[in-house]
């Protein structure tokens, strides 16, 4: 209940929130500078096919124009060196357009524009510009349009088959959900309903969520260019927290909680700490969306605000790490020990993923990385999750929650009972 609450309240919140870049894009400039960034868009050609774009602007300025540059390097019509160029005047701008790449505009007439950019991607970036006046103020609406079909025609080429990819994965949670709820009504009738287990059905039930609202989202994008906007920071929040809770409740697996010791000594430290990372999640979401340039085509796993992301949450690998050392130490019986050694392999390398998957996208061409980055995290999460369900399977032989009962507390030592068996620790369990 507490889940569907969080849920809609995070729709509530994030409905109005759209800090993302949409391929049909309109609004209003009115500025004292002469040269204004618009938009970018990936086209990729097909053979008989080329992309294409519509322009309609309004305007008082009589000498504006629409501006084509992209992604080529040190030749004209670089976008990186006319941007990143504070020292290049207004006209020196216009003139290092592509061929062709300044056009005058036709006050409040729609303007198709078709991109024949051979089979290659690229990135190409739309500006305005007045250098004869002081001021700029405009009106403008310009849809974008790959060729393709409704799965890819109105996403830019380093968003397309980003669609496909979350109904895939939106039908695997949507296989998985019911399974654990299935498996939390077993454990409750047997009284062995630990915390871990809601706390892993809470986080798939958050991960499915987010596949749900980003697969909304690029559905309606796929008809509209604009999609829900709001929709994907709702799914972005939804998996944040998922994964939080998923680092978190593999640190108190790999202490043993509630398999090898009853108790944790230090559960206020370990649920601060998950709330900190919560907080600090965020805090670099948010810087990263107001610092972020809005022409920058860079993936939040490349920026600093992702690299911090990606330290935290190998900080949380180690510690991981050094819980499941300590805990096999103690533990004698074999099935235990065979699980968590097979617990502590799967999830080191499950850690050890993101920054790797991060180097990989690194190293691709920009038009690439993102669906490249998303399709692995995605593939490497949905393994972590069907491997946590089948570890999992037999909870009521790894956990006796409804039957550990204390006996006795000396200097020595805990001794615990799970059902008919009587197992002795030492202090050195209770981490």
């Amino acid at each position: 209940m507490i889940t569907f609450k969080l849920l809609l309240l995070l729709l509530i919140v994030c409905f109005f929130f759209t800090p993302v870049s949409t391929k049909y894009v309109s609004g209003r400039i009115q500025t004292t500078k002469q040269w204004v960034y618009l938009s970018n868009f990936c086209f990729k050609n097909e053979p008989l096919n080329t992309g294409y774009l519509i322009f309609t602007i309004w305007t008082h300025n009589t000498h504006a124009k629409l501006l084509f540059y992209n992604d080529t390097h040190n030749r004209l019509g670089s976008w990186n060196d006319v941007y990143h160029n504070k020292t290049m005047s207004c006209e020196e701008k216009v003139n290092h357009t592509v061929k062709g790449g300044a056009l005058d505009i036709i006050n409040s007439n729609p303007v198709r524009v078709v991109i024949a950019d051979g089979l290659h991607p690229h990135f190409w970036y739309l500006a305005v510009a007045d250098c004869l006046n002081d001021e700029l103020e405009l009106d403008y609406q310009i849809s974008f349009q790959n060729p393709g079909n409704f799965w890819y025609r109105e996403f830019s080429f380093n968003q397309q088959e980003l669609f496909p990819m979350y109904l895939v994965f939106f039908i695997f949670y949507a296989l998985l959900v019911p399974i654990h709820l299935y498996n939390a009504t077993i454990l409750k009738r047997s009284n062995n309903y630990h915390v871990i287990m809601r706390m892993v059905l809470t986080s798939v039930c958050f991960e499915f969520f987010s596949t749900l609202l980003s697969l909304a989202h690029y559905a309606i994008y796929s008809s509209n260019g604009f999609g829900a906007p709001g929709l994907l920071v709702a799914a972005f929040v939804a998996h944040i927290i998922s994964m939080i809770l998923l680092m978190f409740l593999l640190v108190l697996l790999a202490k043993g909680w509630g398999i090898t010791i009853s108790q944790l000594t230090d559960k206020k430290i370990i649920f601060g700490t998950m709330i900190t990372f919560v907080l600090l999640y965020f805090v670099l979401y948010l810087w990263h969306i107001l610092t972020n340039d809005p022409e920058s085509t860079q993936y939040f796993f490349h920026s600093v605000p992702g690299i911090i992301v990606i330290i935290l949450h190998l900080l949380v690998g180690l510690w991981f790490f050094w819980s499941i050392l300590r805990t096999m130490k103690v533990v004698d019986i074999p099935s235990k020990k065979r699980f968590f050694l097979l617990l502590g392999i799967f999830f080191c390398l499950w850690f050890l993923m993101l920054p790797i998957f991060a180097g990989i996208a690194y190293a691709l061409e920009i038009w690439w990385r993102q669906k490249v980055a998303e399709g692995l995290v995605l593939t490497s999460n949905a393994l972590g999750f069907l491997y946590l369900s089948l570890a999992l399977s037999k909870a009521e032989e790894l956990f006796s929650v409804g039957s550990v009962t204390l006996l006795s507390t000396d200097n020595d030592g805990i001794t615990e009972s799970y059902g008919t068996q009587s197992v002795q620790q030492s202090h050195n369990d209770t981490l």
